[in-house]
């Protein structure tokens, strides 16, 4: 099953001089992000709902101004028409289509593909390098890219440091594919609670080159991930 959402972010919002940056109203309609404002210099936001109406939209954007809101981020229902009109009506830029894919592990094979040559296993610090230089060359259709107030050479650096913060404990684990003693992808795995996890995945098409079992790589990660989450039950 797959779900389907559209990604936005505004350009600048006016700023208000005369507001103390170091005051914040705990208002529901937004996140203030102090982990990307600090990388990227920029004062950045997110709205806590996916839907918008004009009462919505009205408080997000006195919420933006009031906080000296530079960039907002939405993440839009794509099924609810009416969000989609007050985005593009507000001004709001269209930057991605975010697709998240569902399956039940319930039931599924743990066997692992004997046909893949290489390794599947865990990171470990000498494999961060490795890493780094795949994530910062592997994300160049995502909305960081996608948006020209976000610096491309900072783009690439915010997926180098996610993966390496991944490998290092802000995801529940890192599974590295290894062919011929070189990394050549990588599957970050987050665990929600005792039912719930979600994975991201990348491989790098130069390091896969004249590799050979390419096709099977992504099923013995998916094996693996599912023997690890039924060892946690």
């Amino acid at each position: 099953m797959a779900n389907l959402n559209i990604g936005y972010s505004t350009a600048p919002i006016q700023q208000i001089s005369s507001h103390d940056r170091n005051h914040q109203k705990n208002f529901p309609v937004c996140q203030f992000l102090e982990w990307d404002s600090s990388f990227f210099g920029y004062r950045i936001a997110k709205t806590t709902s996916s839907k918008l109406d004009t009462k919505t939209i009205k408080n997000i954007l006195k919420w933006s101004k009031t906080n000296q809101i530079d960039c907002l981020y939405f993440l839009a229902d794509s099924e609810d028409n009416a969000t989609i009109n007050v985005a593009e009506e507000n001004k709001f830029h269209f930057v991605d289509i975010r697709m998240r894919f569902e399956r039940q592990l319930k039931g599924s094979s743990t066997e692992l593909n004997t046909a893949f040559v290489g390794d599947i296993r865990p990171s470990c610090p000498r494999d961060i390098p490795f890493l780094r230089d795949i994530a910062r060359t592997s994300y160049r259709d995502t909305r960081f890219y996608y948006d020209s107030h976000f610096p491309a050479h900072l783009a690439d650096k915010l997926y180098e440091t996610w993966i390496e913060k991944s490998c290092v404990g802000y995801a529940d684990v890192v599974l590295i594919a290894e062919v011929e003693g070189d990394v050549v992808g990588y599957i970050s795995c987050h665990l929600h609670d005792s039912f719930r996890g979600q994975i991201g995945t990348r491989w790098s098409p130069r390091r896969l080159e004249r590799k050979k079992n390419r096709s099977s790589i992504g099923k013995q990660v998916s094996a693996l991930v599912r023997r690890a989450r039924g060892n946690q039950n």
